[in-house]
């Protein structure tokens, strides 16, 4: 179980949204980011999770509005490629990619054609380190896919390609990414969760996306909001809308676990791979502390308890520390609240 320890204080409130809570350790230090309507939140710790700093980052103009006004702000994510970390803000029309800790734009990539004048939301960043990759979702389905050297060397643009959620009709919106190169996929692999449920297998060679599977993760059309990796990537973690808990193994994408984990949509999930700790957070003011385990390659889940935060509508979380400690944040505090496992 979990008890309230302290909070971090944030200069904004946190926007609503799925896995609007951000984490990434550096090794070094530990970043932390969420999403306000007009900028991220930008936390820096150090190794026992001391506030080294924090800033707030507002995205450059996106071409939407005007010169000197700020784009609003649909997503910030902390990721990791090739040998580098990175803070990445989306638009409406743009993918703006920071240096981890926001002093420096590295490249506003703005969206042009018929994608921008739709004004199509971007959703979802995933680093595929191996690869030297990142990538941004689409509200039409497509990946934007970004060449990231190591050192200095400019972030660039390499191509956009559609991922086939659908087999007929619009595609789904990209709602979540994430790397899959730690599993039997390999460098370049990469899953994506989309808002009619549908999950994609893919991996990216030579900048082109090559689809290797695709199902549904429920028969009702909820998104997929979050994912989260067990046994060295073994298996996928997918956190749905209808608060739905499915398990895939990543090799065939067979479902092999699914539970009625919350009463309302997921908003977050963690697992700390050492020890199989998952978390999951919701809409419905609580999260969910389970145990994973592989028992002769089939996938185990055992509930261990449910932490209620009352009349707060819980936007992501995080594990700190490995599992000792986690992080969530909510819909419109300026608060990252701190746990403490008992």
């Amino acid at each position: 179980a979990f008890s309230q320890e302290g909070s971090l204080e944030l200069y904004n409130s946190v926007s609503a949204g799925p896995e609007s809570l951000q984490l990434l350790d550096s090794g070094e230090c530990i970043f932390l980011a969420c999403g306000h309507c007009s900028c991220a939140n930008l936390l820096v710790l150090d190794r026992r999770g001391q506030v080294l700093q924090q800033r707030q980052v507002a995205p450059q103009p996106d071409g939407v509005t005007s010169a000197g006004s700020t784009a609003p702000l649909l997503q910030c994510c902390l990721v990791s490629a090739s040998d580098r970390h990175f803070l990445v803000l989306l638009t409406h029309q743009s993918a703006q990619f920071f240096d981890a800790d926001g002093t420096a734009l590295l490249l506003c990539h703005s969206l042009k054609g018929a994608a921008a004048s739709e004004s199509l939301p971007l959703r979802g960043v995933c680093g595929l380190a191996e690869a030297g990759l990142l990538c941004v979702g689409t509200a039409s389905g497509e990946l934007l896919i970004f060449d990231c050297p190591p050192g200095a060397a400019p972030v660039s643009h390499r191509g956009t390609q559609a991922v086939a959620s659908g087999s007929s009709g619009p595609a789904a919106s990209v709602n979540t990414l994430t790397s899959l190169e730690a599993s039997p996929i390999g460098s370049g692999g990469f899953a994506a969760g989309f808002a009619d449920g549908a999950v994609c297998v893919g991996l990216i060679s030579g900048g082109k996306v090559r689809l290797l599977s695709r199902v549904l993760s429920n028969q009702d059309g909820w998104p997929v909001n979050a994912f989260g990796l067990f046994n060295d990537g073994e298996f996928l973690l997918a956190g749905c809308g209808d608060g739905g808990l499915r398990a895939f193994q990543c090799k065939g994408m067979e479902l092999v676990a699914e539970i009625g984990a919350h009463a309302r949509l997921i908003t977050g999930l963690d697992v700390c791979e050492k020890t199989g700790l998952m978390v999951t957070c919701s809409e419905d003011t609580s999260f969910r502390a389970w145990q994973l385990s592989d028992e002769g390659g089939n996938l185990l889940i055992k509930h261990l308890s449910c932490t209620v935060v009352p009349n707060q509508m819980l936007q992501g979380c995080a594990f700190l520390q490995s599992d000792r400690r986690l992080l969530t944040v909510t819909f419109e505090s300026n608060e990252i609240r701190v746990f403490a496992r008992k």
